[in-house]
């Protein structure tokens, strides 16, 4: 079991007269450098002499010596919070938003429908079919068009299942950070981020991805925890497959490699001092708690595992060209590094976020134990990365709002945890006390007044969605879908409801393509050459800059249509096989 005496911590062996010892010196706040992977640390304010915290967990040193603490037994109310956080989520999402009726919360919802959609088809997602994504998330929701029928409802629901994944992932990570109500105020903050909400319920990628990717932590705090292989090699497969369905996962290795980092600098500080907390080698055969590398080995060589075989099952030549020239050619880089650039204005709707999130953060760093290494070390990483990488799109706010949640619940509980057991630390006449009460202060007004307000306003974003029902356009399709056997098309949301498909070659046009030079006026004339769409619907700069006036004014009439404006027909119609 761990003590702490006169600035020393001792473990003591379950084998009679055994004990080892690492020097440690406990903070001025009370707090013992414990090692990073046990969690084995006292919460701020609370003292060396008070022992472990009370959500200390099972302390891969701690359990193997036969101590289990306060944490290992729990209580039934933080139990039944650990199912009711998610399931509260879950059924607020689904009762009470349109997620089955909204045409669309988001325009790019589009795009991953429409993927889908054609994969569900028989066509392949990389080759002819354009796309600078990973493929696992369209695979998944082409699987269910396959199976149960092609509908936004259904996209919906799967965005709502990795929703809820990401919210008991940001919960548990936190309370292993601090305790259940750390936890729990994690999940109101990162609900009141702007455009989290509609995230949660929109047919895209970012929050699958980050969902997966939280797991990937949650199983990695795990193992450094217990000790067991399993749960690096599961956080390993977790973090190959959220790369898998987006890149930018990757961001959530900051975390990791921190983390790791530090659980190096201990075990090589311990062996510095030659007093190694741990019992002999021998009588840890099956715990890889005392070695980092190998505990890192294994995330890294799952991850692989995962990311490997998805490569070769789905990707195609030219698929990574596709990727690279999207996201990092000069052409996409000017252009955004003009309009797109990360912005800290553009958190001026969530100052009572990025309050709360800060002031955590300082709380928690305050205690100088490793709980707050991971949310800090991503937050800054995310700072440092999206300063220089362009394009920085709207949804990538996501990513801070993870960071800044994880930082502001469990630094708050850890504080007010500190003043539950130490009232006195509120009336403490030294500087740094008096500094850290303010910034609680701080903290927990911001909480209380502003982030109430901020979570309703972005719920009721949910309710302004539009009903495809009484969609005019979308009403025009349906009549026109019987003798429309393909369209080409910019508004993918609408082609999707109306089950018309867009040429595999078309359906994905964002604006990187366009920049980057992947697609030309002729790439776009054969493919209408070879698919002869029955309806176009574009805007008028997709006419001048793919050449396509002569075109239209040949085989196509112009009809007013409304929601739409101006729509093309064919005048002749195609010989081809109908729904080819």
């Amino acid at each position: 079991m761990w003590t702490a005496t006169a600035g020393r911590t001792t473990a003591r062996s379950t084998r009679p007269g055994t004990t080892l010892s690492c020097p440690t010196t406990p903070t001025s706040s009370g707090c013992n450098n414990m090692p990073p992977g046990g969690r084995a640390w006292t919460p701020c304010g609370r003292g060396a002499h008070a022992g472990m915290s009370r959500d200390a967990g099972l302390d891969p040193l701690a359990r193997k010596a036969g101590h289990h603490g306060a944490a290992g037994r729990g209580s039934l109310g933080a139990s039944l919070l650990d199912f009711a956080c998610p399931a509260a989520v879950a059924a607020a999402l689904l009762c009470f938003t349109p997620w089955d009726t909204a045409l669309a919360f988001r325009p790019d919802e589009g795009y991953e429908l429409m993927k889908a959609f054609l994969v569900s088809r028989g066509h392949n997602l990389y080759g002819a079919f354009w796309n600078d994504q990973p493929p696992l998330h369209t695979e998944l929701l082409a699987a269910l068009f396959r199976w149960f029928g092609p509908s936004a409802g259904l996209g919906r629901l799967l965005s709502i299942g990795f929703t809820i994944l990401l919210v008991t992932a940001l919960y548990q990570v936190t309370r292993l950070t601090s305790n259940w109500l750390g936890g729990l105020l994690a999940v109101i903050l990162l609900a009141s981020g702007t455009g989290t909400p509609i995230l949660a319920v929109s047919v895209l990628l970012e929050l699958p991805a980050f969902a997966v990717g939280m797991a990937a932590v949650w199983c990695w705090i795990k193992g450094r925890r217990s000790g067991h292989r399993i749960w690096f090699v599961v956080g390993g497969l977790l973090f190959g497959a959220a790369l898998q369905i987006k890149l930018t996962s990757a961001l959530l290795a900051l975390a990791l490699v921190a983390d790791w980092l530090a659980w190096v600098w201990w075990d090589r500080r311990c062996d510095r001092r030659d007093a190694s907390p741990l019992p002999p080698r021998r009588e840890k055969a099956n715990d890889i708690s005392r070695t980092p590398s190998a505990a890192g080995g294994a995330f890294i060589l799952a991850s692989a595992l995962v990311f490997t075989l998805v490569s070769l099952r789905w990707y195609q030549t030219g698929t990574w060209t596709a990727f690279w020239h999207s996201h990092f050619s000069n052409g996409t880089y000017s252009v955004a590094a003009k309009d797109l650039r990360f912005d800290p204005n553009s958190f001026k709707d969530d100052l009572a976020l990025v309050t709360v999130g800060l002031a955590g953060g300082v709380l928690l760093l305050s205690c100088k134990g490793p709980p707050g290494v991971m949310p800090a070390a991503l937050l800054v990483g995310l700072l440092l990365v999206h300063a220089v990488h362009r394009p920085f799109w709207d949804y990538y706010r996501l990513h801070f709002w993870i960071a800044l949640a994880w930082l502001g619940g469990a630094g708050l509980a850890e504080e007010w945890r500190a003043l539950g057991w130490r009232p006195d630390l509120g009336r403490s006449r030294s500087k740094r006390a008096g500094l850290l009460w303010a910034v609680c202060a701080v903290g927990t007004a911001s909480l209380v007044v502003f982030v109430p307000p901020k979570l309703g306003t972005e719920w009721s974003r949910l309710g302004k969605a539009s009903s495809a029902s009484d969609d005019t356009g979308l009403q025009w399709l349906h009549q026109a879908g019987g003798r429309t056997r393909w369209m080409f098309t910019s508004d993918l949301i609408r082609a999707f409801w109306a089950g018309i498909p867009v040429p595999p070659e078309l359906a994905i046009i964002p604006a990187k393509r366009r920049w980057s030079g992947q697609i030309t006026p002729e790439e776009v004339h054969t493919a209408l050459n070879k698919y002869q769409p029955e309806l176009i619907i574009i805007p008028d700069s997709w006419l001048e800059t793919f050449r396509l006036e002569d075109l239209l004014q040949n085989e196509y009439r112009s009809v007013s249509v409304p929601g739409f404006g101006r729509v093309y027909q064919r005048v002749m119609p195609s010989a081809r096989s109908p729904r080819e």
